[in-house]
């Protein structure tokens, strides 16, 4: 998951896009897990709540909670 976080906000703007699949402006988490999943890097479910815990979300990710993580 750090490898998401260590880019730049433009890129990482283009990572959210590709990943919000149903283009609401927020990823589930079955966007994630499908996201990471065409990259051939498999999510756990802990994993993935820990991703979500970060960010303060609990059943969806916005743009906005995901360019402040660290």
């Amino acid at each position: 998951t750090t490898l998401l976080f260590s880019h730049t906000p433009l890129q990482v703007i283009e990572i959210f896009k590709k990943l919000d699949v149903n283009i609401d402006g927020g990823i589930s988490k079955g966007e994630l897990i499908q996201g990471f999943g065409s990259l051939g890097l498999e999510l756990s479910a802990p994993e993935v709540d820990s991703i979500f815990a970060r960010c303060g979300a609990t059943d969806r990710l916005s743009y906005k909670q995901v360019s402040i993580l660290p």
